[in-house]
């Protein structure tokens, strides 16, 4: 080992401005599981083996027009994803991008976050 510090990502935190309809979204999307957390604004699930707090952005006052941080998630079937989000509040963005070994494509949720997706052929 050089020193290095090992990381690993423990939780994201995101501020939502459609707080119901993002519960809605994530839950139906990518089975998040968010529940709210007794006696606190705040909803708790899990993404992808993390942990994920939704903190209603009347809180935290956020004044971004568009997420500053990219999400990536690794998928089964990309087609199915894009569907649910497109039935669930959200919807496709971009364009479809096929290469020899993966396919590509973004989805936006409720509040306008984009997320890319990615299946491995």
């Amino acid at each position: 080992m050089t020193g290095e510090n090992q990381m690993k990502i423990d939780r994201l935190t995101v501020a939502t401005t459609h707080t119901e309809e993002m519960i809605q979204f994530y839950n139906a999307v990518f089975n998040a599981r968010l529940e709210v957390i007794s006696g606190s604004p705040l909803y708790r699930g899990k993404l992808s083996g993390m942990e994920l707090i939704f903190c209603p952005n009347t809180i935290v006052g956020i004044e971004a027009e568009k997420n500053r941080i990219q999400l990536r998630l690794i998928v089964d079937d990309l087609e199915t994803v894009i569907r649910q989000a497109e039935s669930n509040g959200g919807g496709a963005y971009g364009e479809r991008m096929e290469e020899e070994s993966r396919i590509g494509w973004g989805i936006h949720d409720p509040d306008g976050n984009s997320i890319e997706l990615m299946q491995l052929k």
